[in-house]
């Protein structure tokens, strides 16, 4: 559930806490799918942030180092240097994290194929990380932006609860609010109580997260009380930001061994496909 809005709340909260008052020096990508903000206080403390549009792993992290590479990295966004951070929130029901600064916004939003990172002057002129082809997109965006209503506190929102005698609960979550997700409608099934969905959300606000690995090497990120399926490792993280890197890294990984078995697998069926032929060969010879 890396993807859900819920998540993504939790992540900007954190993030807000890590770099409200710092000033962002550093702005730039050695990857297409990938902003990374190097924001430094007052301290001497630097705090790096990611910012991945990949439209299969849109992520949002930060940590205290960052490694840029000495070519190929582009210098991006320079109206937003030296500006201070002045808070971080997310839309009220969206994917949508606002960075707010001194000098300008950035718009960092997920939406599949057409996830991007917007900068926005204080004087409303934009700039986009990945090019928008269309004019027509770009004015889309920027009504959109206008018309969203951020929050700072998307965690209070509260939840009609349908009755206990409702003919199907579920039913009422998927179509009144379907950014709850499947997982976290899943979860209410479960349990099936009146006061889930709030307890839930409430879990999502406070309590760690559960990274881990099934059998089949499929990571899965959870709230830790959530349930889950068995599985052959698990991590514990009090963070968002913490178990969101660790999923991230944990999949690659992942998807590395899975490419290399299979690499080896096909190689194998070749080889032994070979030593069947030759076999054939040799015995239709003798014969």
């Amino acid at each position: 559930m890396f993807k859900n809005y819920f998540i993504f709340a939790r992540l900007a909260d954190e993030l807000n806490r890590a770099v409200k008052g710092a000033v962002l020096v550093e702005c730039w990508s050695q990857s297409k799918s990938i902003l990374t903000l190097g924001f430094g206080h007052p301290d001497g403390r630097d705090i790096w942030a990611e910012l991945c549009v990949n439209p299969s792993m849109p992520f949002i992290f930060y940590r205290d180092s960052a490694s840029r590479a000495s070519k190929n990295v582009a210098d991006l966004f320079p109206e937003a240097l030296n500006s201070a951070v002045t808070g971080i929130d997310i839309a009220s029901d969206d994917r949508i994290i606002r960075i707010s600064l001194e000098k300008g916004f950035f718009y960092y939003f997920v939406r599949g194929p057409h996830s991007n990172i917007i900068f926005e002057t204080i004087n409303g002129q934009q700039s986009s990380f990945k090019k928008i082809k269309s004019a027509e997109k770009e004015k889309a965006i920027a009504e959109n932006i206008k018309l969203t209503e951020f929050t700072s506190e998307p965690f209070s929102r509260q939840f009609n609860i349908p009755p206990a005698d409702a003919d199907d609960p579920l039913l009422h979550y998927k179509s009144a609010y379907p950014f709850l997700g499947r997982e976290i409608i899943n979860e209410i099934g479960r349990r099936s109580c009146i006061n889930s969905a709030e307890e839930i959300i409430d879990e999502l606000k406070h309590t760690p997260f559960s990274v881990s690995v099934g059998k089949d090497h499929e990571v899965t990120l959870l709230p830790a009380r959530f349930y889950r399926a068995s599985s052959s490792e698990e991590k514990i993280f009090p963070s968002a930001n913490d178990a969101l890197r660790e999923f991230v890294l944990s999949t690659l990984y992942h998807k590395k061994y899975h490419n290399l078995y299979e690499r080896i697998e096909n190689y194998l069926l070749a080889e032994t496909e070979t030593a069947s032929k030759r076999i054939r060969i040799s015995e239709a010879r003798i014969s």
